[in-house]
């Protein structure tokens, strides 16, 4: 019995308020609304279940109190079932008076839900429960931090070594970015691909390839994430800091068109998520170069794609279970011995087999169990409610780009 289904069954009893005397529906209301507040903070807790064992012993005892509500619930329910059975009996032979008894009487047990809850020391339990829950500070469902966190910034920079599986996209990226075309404006390459399937590090590591750095005479990379910021992007081309009171849009993006209208450039545009077209084109405009000149955007959505004006759209797949197992091991079993790393790796590919072909999931499960050096700790990932959220296929640690 989950913390979702006790609510929902308490909900019913609530609206039953013909059933219910007010001491009863008062009870059942205060456990109602303890719940609620742990299920509103039940995603987080689940998230950091996985690494933190005190969350993870204090989910073992939400859910141990969730299956002794449930009987609480059921002995309760059977007993008043049992007593309407028997006032519906008596009630065929009594009078009227008697039947007036009868409904006191029927008042009475209903307040028996108090002393079953009492019985079970159901309150003192659950106060427990919601003493720890306010002390681990969990998010709540929706929250900014938790439902929109904060993306990591990124950089040009990559650890070529922990590239797997992507040769033939880089290479088609490779010859895309470098074929010479008789185009007199610049031409826009897209790189598309759910969250965390790499498309940052594919970027990154065309970014630092010697062909590129000799093809062009000018490189930049910019992190845009959201919101699309025009004004940022374009100090950024300039190698500028913080905006002036000087400024105008104008006078900056006249800037940058001087500034690129003599280079054959190449600007990577990393983590686009902006679907306003007057936000982009004033941009665009600007972004004239030498013949051969390119952007590279990357982004999760075809419709920012086609927003960015792309000549080219590149997608980019999920990786396989073999790729997605060799970025984990790397990073799970880096300092470890022969024998450690024989005894966890069953375990190990059937983890890796749930990132599901995203490699910033394999590499954070990686890092993950790099701390973790029992079986028993990787068998709890393995098992671990993090894989039953319906984001894991594409944002498994919400720093997915």
């Amino acid at each position: 019995m989950s913390v979702f289904a006790v609510l929902e069954i308490l909900a019913l009893l609530i609206e039953k308020e013909v059933s219910l005397v007010v001491k009863s529906k008062e009870e059942i209301q205060n456990i109602s609304s303890r719940f609620k507040q742990i299920q509103e903070v039940l995603q987080d807790a689940e998230r950091r279940g996985v690494t933190d064992t005190s969350v993870r012993t204090w989910l073992e005892k939400l859910q141990e109190l969730s299956y002794e509500v449930d009987d609480v619930l059921d002995e309760w329910q059977i007993k008043n079932l049992q007593l309407e059975i028997q006032v519906s009996e008596e009630n065929d032979h009594v009078d009227a008076p008697l039947g007036e008894k009868v409904c006191r009487f029927i008042q009475s047990l209903c307040l028996c839900f108090k002393h079953v809850v009492d019985r079970h020391s159901i309150d003192e339990k659950l106060d427990l429960i919601m003493e720890e829950k306010d002390k681990y500070n969990f998010l709540a469902s929706g929250s900014e931090n938790l439902g929109e966190s904060k993306r990591v910034e990124t950089t040009s920079f990559v650890d070529e070594s922990s590239v797997y599986g992507r040769e033939s996209d880089k290479e088609r990226l490779l010859s895309k970015l470098l074929s010479e075309g008789e185009e007199n404006n610049i031409k826009i390459v897209s790189l598309m691909g759910p969250g965390g399937v790499g498309k940052t590090t594919l970027a990154q590591s065309v970014y630092n390839e010697p062909e590129i750095n000799k093809h062009f005479d000018l490189r930049s990379w910019i992190c845009v994430s959201d919101p699309f910021d025009e004004w940022r992007i374009a100090r950024a081309i300039l190698g500028e800091g913080e905006r002036t009171d000087r400024d105008t849009l104008q006078s900056l993006l006249k800037r940058v068109h001087d500034f690129l209208s003599k280079r054959k450039f190449i600007i990577v545009l990393d983590d686009v998520w902006t679907e306003d077209r007057s936000k982009w084109e004033p941009l665009r405009s600007c972004l004239k170069g030498l013949p051969g000149s390119r952007v590279l955007v990357t982004t999760r959505s075809e419709r920012v794609a086609r927003v960015m004006g792309s000549h080219e759209i590149q997608w980019l797949g999920y990786l396989s279970e073999e790729d997605c197992w060799s970025i984990l091991s790397q990073v799970a079993f880096a300092g470890r011995m022969k024998e450690e790393r024989n005894k966890l790796e069953g375990v190990g590919r059937m983890i890796a087999t749930k990132c599901k072909g995203l490699p910033l999931a394999a590499r954070s499960m990686g890092s993950m169990l790099s701390f973790r050096n029992s079986l028993r700790e990787w068998e709890d990932v393995l098992g671990s409610p993090l894989w039953m959220l319906e984001e894991v296929a594409e944002e498994v640690f919400r720093v997915l780009n």
